[in-house]
C-alpha cells in the first residue's frame, strides 16, 4: 500500500491469476494509470512494475489474469480519518518484458489492461432479430443480452425518440451495432442527437452511462469534491481542487470547413427520392448548449462550403440524415477547445461531470479572465499513481470549453448558455465510506 506524505490518498494493486494472486507494493510499482473518457466505451490503463517476485514464472501469466486497483482518499474530520475507497478491476490483455538497466532486479513488466466487457463488445458476434422498437430499446437489449451490461449497472440511460421497424444484429459486433443505432437517434430528455456510451468511476455499482452530450452540457457544475469549484495558484496549498499545472489547446482554424457550412446529399430508398439538407454553424449554436455566452468561431463565413457527403438514407424520414450530421457536429465542435489540468487526486472525481474554473487574468486591473471563466465539462480523467512522487496520486483532467464567457464583439452569441452556478453536491458514494 502506498500513502501520500499528506496522508490524503492510498492505492493497492492486486494481480489475480487462475492459481493465485500477488499484491504489489512500492518496491514493485514504477507507475500505473487508468483512463476514463466520455468518448470511449471502456476504461483502459497501463502499469510498469519491477518483477521482484518472478511473476511470469510463479503466477504464471497465461492470459487469464486480472488486475485490481484499490484506491481512495482520506475523509478528514471523521472518526479515525476514514478512507473513501473504490476498486476497479480490469482484464490484462498484454504483458511486455523489458530488460532492466542499472537495477538489481532482472527486468520490468509492462502491463496493458482494459475493462472486462471489451471481449463481448468488440470480438463476439450474436444473431438476433427485432421488430418495431425504439433505437434505444435495441441498444438496451444488445447491451444486456450480448454484453452482460444490465440496466441496473447504468447510472444514466437516456431513452430516445425514434422508432425503427426491423433490425438484425448478426452482421456486426455489438459495438458496431450500438454505434450504428445511437448515431441515428435523438435523446428523449435532451431532444438532440449525439449519444455517448462510456464507463466511469462515479459509483462502482453503476459504472456505465448512455446519455447525449447535450444532456451533459446542460448540467450544473457540481462535481465533487467540494462542489466542483477550481482555481489556479490558490493561496491555500492544501486545497484539493487547486490546479497544479495546465495547458490550453486553442481552436484550430482548419476545423472551420466542417463546422461552418455543410451540404448533405442522400437518397430515400423507400420513397425513391433524393434528399438534400444544408447545415449552418449558427443552427448548431441554437441547437446545443454552450459553456459560455459566445461561440468558439465567428459565423460570418457561411459561404464556406465543404465537400458534399453522399449518404444513403435508410429510413423514410429525413431525421436520419439530420441526427447523423448534428450528432457528429456537436462532438467535433466540443473537441475544438480542450484544456488539460493536473491536480492532486481525489476518489470522487469522474468523467462526464461539470466543474467551474476561475482563471486568473493577465491584467492587473482584472481579477479573473473574462473569456475563460465559467463551466467546463470533464471529458476524461487519467488516474495516475507513482509511489516515489509527491503527491502519489494525481489526476489529469481534459476539460471541454465550447464557448467563451465574454467577447470583444467578433464572436457569435450562443443560443443556449449554461451559466449554472456551483451547487452543494453529495456523492452517492458517501454512504459507502470504509472504516466508520
Amino acid at each position: 500500500m502506498a500513502v501520500t506524505n499528506t496522508a490524503q490518498s492510498v492505492f493497492t494493486v492486486i494481480i489475480k491469476g487462475p492459481t493465485g494472486e500477488i499484491v504489489m507494493d512500492n518496491d514493485d510499482i514504477k507507475d500505473i494509470y487508468f483512463i476514463e473518457d466520455i468518448f470511449s466505451y471502456l476504461m483502459t490503463g497501463r502499469m510498469m512494475a519491477r518483477d521482484t517476485r518472478g511473476i511470469v514464472e510463479f503466477l504464471p501469466l497465461v492470459g487469464n489474469e486480472t488486475i485490481t486497483i484499490e484506491y481512495g482518499s482520506v475523509e478528514t474530520g471523521t472518526p479515525g480519518d476514514s478512507y473513501l475507497i473504490k476498486e476497479q478491476t480490469f482484464d490484462i490483455i498484454k504483458v511486455n518484458t523489458i530488460e532492466s538497466t542499472g537495477d538489481k532486479h532482472r527486468h520490468f513488466l509492462e502491463f496493458f489492461f482494459i475493462a472486462a466487457p471489451h471481449k463481448r463488445l468488440h470480438m463476439e458476434h450474436y444473431s438476433k432479430s427485432y421488430k418495431c422498437m425504439m433505437y434505444t430499446d435495441y441498444i438496451a437489449d444488445i447491451l444486456e443480452s450480448h454484453c452482460g451490461m444490465s440496466p441496473g449497472q447504468f447510472m444514466n440511460f437516456e431513452m430516445g425518440n425514434e422508432i425503427l421497424q426491423y433490425f438484425y444484429t448478426g452482421l456486426k459486433t455489438p459495438a458496431q451495432n450500438i454505434e450504428w443505432l445511437s448515431s441515428r437517434s435523438s435523446g428523449m430528455t435532451s431532444g438532440q442527437p449525439g449519444y455517448l456510451l462510456y464507463s466511469n468511476t462515479l459509483d462502482p455499482d453503476k459504472p456505465y452511462n448512455f446519455i447525449t452530450l447535450e444532456q451533459l452540457l446542460s448540467q450544473g457544475s457540481q462535481m465533487p469534491p467540494y462542489g466542483g469549484s477550481y482555481s489556479i495558484g490558490s493561496h491555500h496549498e492544501y486545497n484539493i481542487n487547486r490546479i497544479l499545472h495546465y495547458s490550453d489547446g486553442r481552436v484550430d482554424k482548419r476545423a472551420l470547413e466542417r463546422m461552418m457550412y455543410f451540404i448533405n446529399l442522400g437518397y430515400d430508398i423507400k420513397r425513391k427520392r433524393y434528399l438534400k439538407n444544408e447545415y449552418k454553424y449558427k443552427e448548431g449554436l441554437d441547437r446545443f448548449t454552450c459553456l459560455g455566452n459566445f461561440s468558439l468561431f465567428d459565423s460570418g463565413n457561411d459561404e464556406i462550403l465543404s465537400a458534399s457527403q453522399e449518404l444513403t438514407c435508410e429510413a423514410e424520414e429525413e431525421f436520419i440524415m439530420k441526427n447523423l450530421y448534428w450528432g457528429d457536429w456537436i462532438k467535433r465542435y466540443c473537441l475544438q477547445h480542450l484544456v488539460d489540468v493536473i491536480i492532486e487526486g481525489h476518489v470522487e472525481r469522474h468523467c462526464g461531470g461539470m466543474i467551474e474554473v476561475m482563471w486568473p487574468s493577465a491584467s492587473d486591473d482584472s481579477i479573473y479572465d473574462k473569456n475563460m471563466n465559467g463551466n467546463f465539462l470533464v471529458k476524461s480523467i487519467t488516474h495516475h499513481f507513482v509511489p516515489i512522487q509527491k503527491p502519489v496520486y494525481t489526476q489529469k483532467m481534459v476539460l471541454i470549453k465550447n464557448g467563451y464567457a465574454d467577447s470583444d464583439g467578433i464572436l457569435t452569441a450562443a443560443g443556449k448558455v449554461n451559466n449554472k452556478l456551483v451547487q452543494l453536491y453529495e456523492s452517492p458514494y458517501v454512504s459507502k465510506v470504509r472504516g466508520l
